[in-house]
């Protein structure tokens, strides 16, 4: 399984003079990336953002937010086979993974958000998955493309703290699981636009 971006994730857009405006995280735009392994192999694809809620200080810098990511829309981009797809795409959204019909949503909650000299921006908070909160720090940068300014950056979240527990190795012996585990650690890719 190499599914779920890192998403899960939250930001704000940096301008020239490395100060933020008081916009707000274009969902239209945005893009979480999910990457999940196995043994020897893995699949990507993307999920959806739902919202994305910030709060600034008196000088329009990010102190705090929340993104809301809509597991409904989780998709997998790598198996052209459209059947094959589909069929990955409904297991990742059972019981067996993220129980989408009972947790329709994560959460990432940055508590605070602190700029460093480099103008990147460090986010500290916690990664809610199937009503199973986790400590979780995710760094962004701001970058530009043309006249959008994204932040973006990664980081990696093991599915066995939030009780998803299908072929993990945290819930069943490798031993019996064989070449069927699936790693714990999946990796996200944020790319947050930012509204003007």
């Amino acid at each position: 399984m190499k599914t779920f971006t890192k998403t899960l994730g939250l930001a704000v857009l940096a301008l020239s003079v490395n100060s933020f405006a008081n916009g707000s995280i274009d969902t239209s735009k945005s893009a979480v990336k999910w990457t999940g392994y196995g043994i020897g192999k893995s699949h990507w694809g993307h999920v959806g953002l739902k919202e994305a809620d910030l709060k600034f200080d008196k000088k329009g810098e990010p102190t705090a937010g929340t993104v809301v990511v809509d597991l409904n829309s989780i998709e997998t981009k790598d198996i052209e086979d459209k059947d094959t797809a589909g069929k990955l795409n409904g297991h990742l959204k059972n019981a067996d993974f993220f129980d989408v019909e009972k947790f329709p949503t994560a959460t990432y909650t940055a508590d605070s958000i602190t700029k460093q000299k480099d103008g990147s921006y460090v986010l500290r908070g916690k990664l809610k998955i199937k009503d199973v909160e986790d400590a979780k720090d995710v760094v962004l940068k701001p970058v530009v493309e043309g006249d959008t300014t994204y932040l973006t950056g990664s980081f990696k979240f093991n599915r066995a703290k939030h009780n998803v527990k299908y072929n993990s190795g945290a819930f069943v012996s490798l031993a019996k699981l064989g070449d069927k585990v699936i790693k714990d650690v999946i990796d996200l890719e944020l790319k947050l636009a930012v509204k003007k």
